[in-house]
């Protein structure tokens, strides 16, 4: 998945609401040391569990097209 040298993206926003709660909880026990870390650890996860559905889906896709064949 990694790239050599990938094009670097530029986040500037502000995190309001339960967000930033989150995100403070999250920084008052450690778990993250910045918004950077954070925002990296959240688009991971999130990757992450897109993957996950769309191997799910690819699955159910081909037992019923096996299902169909036999």
């Amino acid at each position: 998945m990694s790239q050599e040298h990938p094009d670097p993206v530029h986040v500037r926003c502000t995190l309001e609401g339960d967000v930033a709660r989150m995100y403070r909880e999250l920084e008052s026990r450690g778990l993250v040391k910045s918004v950077r870390e954070a925002v990296t650890q959240g688009i991971s996860a999130f990757y992450e569990k897109v993957m996950e559905r769309d191997l799910l889906e690819a699955r159910a896709k081909t037992d019923t097209q096996l299902a169909e064949s036999l």
